[in-house]
């Protein structure tokens, strides 16, 4: 049976007496617990109503109130003989992933139980604290697991210090996108699909497809046409950085017309691969997007085109489409040569791709 409030509050009353603290002293330590942004003020005169038993203790703070008075759940709500084991855990996997704290993600990452890192393992509920931050949406611990490399997605495969299972790589995958498109946040974006990754339509029928890169629904490319941010991130021309320039080596040899000199070049501008896609789908869909993508696709053409005649006169090479990327030739068609620079245009239907 559960408890009446004022049987919960003369309940918690009794435990801050056992352990001789005070309410500012379970207000403080819940405030520890559930990190920044949660006021102690606050906290305090919540329980001060669970105590006078005004007020049931809200599932926000049900958690955090049996880890610090180190009693289970159930103890604190149902009446009669109940389980009184709790976890014994520095701190639950629930309370970390609700507070968004690294600092206390990282106390659970470095307190091990039958050899393990606590933080990534299962809890009871057979969640992790990475189940737990994206059932919150908790941005900025979902932040910190991506920047210290916890977690990172290629291609759309998981690897993760967490012990997930790996049957829901495509769950996860969909749930970091599906956070990312929600709140235009492009940091979790381009851990999920950098601007290097090549992307496809589920329906390649409708669109050109390639080997390999990710594989997303129409809809999700409407929902990256509507962002701003991560739009903004696929459709600006770049140089790549180092850690994009390495993984696209192979991208980017070119050779002289006899084969004798390869050149990798660093400093020639690009554009995301997603680009074309997203072109043709905004033209497609007649959506007013697209004159801003065809005028960014005329200018990344122009500029990248002189610079590749910086590396071969124009009389030495040509341009061959490939699908997602431009194959660069030396007269016969045997002699291609894949390049990193996209030259952006439209898709008219598979197989076919003209250049704006």
């Amino acid at each position: 049976m559960l408890k009446s409030k004022k049987e919960i509050g003369t309940y918690i009353s009794k435990k801050l007496k056992e352990k001789e603290m005070s309410q500012s002293d379970l207000a403080s330590e819940i405030a520890n617990i559930m990190g920044d942004g949660f006021e102690k003020n606050t906290i305090k005169d919540n329980i001060s109503k669970w105590i006078r038993g005004e007020r049931y203790p809200g599932t926000e703070y049900l958690y955090y109130l049996a880890q610090s008075l180190k009693v289970s759940i159930e103890e604190i709500l149902v009446a009669g003989e109940v389980c009184d084991k709790y976890d014994t855990r520095p701190l639950t996997l629930y309370t970390v992933g609700k507070s968004g704290s690294g600092e206390q993600l990282e106390k659970l990452m470095a307190s091990k139980e039958n050899n393990l890192p606590i933080g990534t393992n299962y809890d009871e509920y057979n969640k992790t604290v990475l189940d737990y931050a994206l059932e919150f949406e908790n941005i900025n611990l979902i932040h910190y697991i991506l920047e210290k490399k916890y977690l990172s997605f290629q291609n759309g495969m998981i690897k993760t210090s967490f012990r997930v299972d790996y049957s829901r790589e495509v769950q996860y995958f969909e749930q970091f996108l599906t956070l990312a498109l929600k709140y235009d946040d492009r940091e979790i974006f381009k851990y999920v699909m950098n601007r290097i990754c090549k992307i496809n339509l589920k329906n390649d029928t409708e669109c050109f497809s390639s080997n390999g890169g990710i594989t997303i629904t129409k809809e999700i490319i409407y929902d990256i046409l509507n962002s701003k941010n991560i739009l903004d991130y696929l459709s600006t021309p770049f140089i790549p950085s180092t850690e994009e320039f390495d993984s696209l080596n192979a991208d980017i040899i070119y050779r002289n017309r006899k084969g004798e000199e390869e050149l990798r070049v660093r400093d020639i501008e690009t554009i995301s691969p997603a680009f074309n896609l997203l072109l043709f789908i905004a033209n497609s869909e007649k959506m007013e997007i697209a004159k801003k993508l065809i005028k960014i696709g005329k200018e990344h053409n122009s500029k990248a085109l002189a610079q590749l005649n910086n590396v071969y006169p124009s009389t030495e090479y040509k341009i061959k489409n490939d699908g997602n990327v431009i194959a660069l030739g030396v007269g016969a068609e045997e002699l291609l040569f894949q390049s990193l620079t996209r030259l952006a245009g439209s898709v008219n239907s598979v197989g076919e791709f003209t250049l704006i």
